[in-house]
């Protein structure tokens, strides 16, 4: 997660994208999750994951692949989408 999410922060550092501007943000909620999980175990790290983060990683999954057809081939915010959602992959390998 965190390499898709630098990609969209240098956009943000250069041109202010809006797009990048959302997509940081919508990462930042599943970063939430992850630190209140910390210190759990694993069972209950798992099943906070489930319930808090699965419905948003769905939805960044949704949301990339929209704004991925909105904006133009080759540009750099289509880049950054294009990136995270081939090494992201399914929201099942996110939330293991």
């Amino acid at each position: 997660m965190a390499h898709a999410r630098r990609k969209f922060d240098e956009l943000i550092k250069e041109n202010q994208s809006p797009v990048a501007t959302q997509a940081v943000q919508r990462i930042a909620w599943l970063y939430r999750i992850e630190r209140e999980a910390k210190e759990l175990p694993a069972q209950e790290r798992l099943a906070m994951r489930q319930a808090k983060a699965r419905p948003l990683c769905e939805e960044l999954h949704i949301w990339l692949r929209l704004e991925r057809q909105r904006v133009p081939d080759g540009s750099a915010i289509a880049n950054a989408i294009d990136y995270s959602l081939n090494r992201l992959g399914g929201v099942d390998r996110l939330l293991a």
